[in-house]
């Protein structure tokens, strides 16, 4: 199995992604019905802000992922300080529960680690059993529950968090 991690940068001012390929991961991410989960019950939250972000925050690292030359989902790091950063992570629907999703989950933090992060940690909604579940299987550490960490606008309440990370070896 190949895990193929392609990032978003500029080199010579042109982006390694066009605008239209980043919708089409968020289109697809809410094809699977994961986009409100991403964009976590903030209702005023767009594809077109998550964009700019990529564009113009310099904390921020985005990539798509293929599995054996299969695009299989992305990533986002932000929050980069340091050696550190927040990571957030959408898998496709065709690999939802297949063990080679795990696998490659698990290389995806290898790459990272050696890419630059010595420690990345993410949040996950108390109620999204499915990516509490995936993060045990990924080997994340759990680190606490974080009360009230999350606030769905929609439905005007707040969720806790579960916050797991990910140190380099």
């Amino acid at each position: 199995m190949k895990v193929g991690l392609h990032y978003y940068v500029e080199i010579d001012g042109v982006r390694t992604m066009s605008d239209s390929f980043i919708m089409s991961l968020l289109d697809r991410a809410g094809k699977d019905g994961v986009l409100s989960l991403i964009f976590y019950g903030d209702s005023k939250y767009t594809k077109e802000m998550f964009l700019s972000k990529l564009k113009t925050e310099l904390d921020t690292l985005f990539f798509a992922v293929t599995v054996d030359d299969e695009l299989a989902g992305f990533g986002l790091c932000d929050n980069i300080r340091w050696d550190h950063c927040d990571f957030h992570f959408c898998v496709f629907s065709e690999f939802w529960g297949k063990p080679e999703t795990v696998d490659a989950s698990i290389d995806i933090y290898r790459q990272l680690h050696e890419l630059k992060f010595s420690m990345m940690y993410g949040v996950v909604p108390i109620d999204n059993e499915f990516a509490l579940k995936f993060c045990e299987k990924i080997k994340l550490t759990r680190a606490c529950v974080m009360p009230k960490y999350f606030y769905n606008d929609t439905l005007q309440k707040h969720f806790d968090g579960v916050m797991f990370y990910s140190v380099k070896e």
